[in-house]
């Protein structure tokens, strides 16, 4: 689809981008903080809903996560974004939510299980 190949031009990491679910894409951002990876996806929202090459309207619906000073393995990231795509898709088409952890509660349950 035409969108893959945008989010392929678009990012600079190719290998980091994933077809995800039929529709769907993940893609890994290193070294970048929930506030600049919003700020991406959110002009990248706009170029794709721009774009008259696709032939029609389309509108994306974004979930992302951050590691954020954690130190969180792949599962957990894609269950948080997963959980911040379903409560954009619950606000309508073109949300973008992302799942903010906060790294000192973080730090706080990893030393209690310790």
């Amino acid at each position: 689809m035409r969108i893959a190949k945008m989010i392929l031009e678009e990012f600079n990491f190719q290998d980091l981008a994933f077809e995800y679910r039929e529709g769907s894409y993940a893609l890994i951002l290193p070294d970048t903080e929930l506030y600049r990876g919003t700020t991406e996806l959110d002009l990248f929202q706009k170029k794709v809903a721009s774009t008259k090459e696709l032939g029609q309207p389309v509108t994306l619906t974004v979930g992302l996560s951050s590691r954020n000073g954690r130190l969180v393995d792949g599962v957990t990231l894609l269950t948080e974004a997963s959980q911040a795509l379903k409560r954009a898709r619950s606000q309508g088409a073109g949300s973008l939510i992302g799942f903010q952890a906060d790294p000192e509660k973080y730090r706080g349950m990893i030393a209690r299980k310790s």
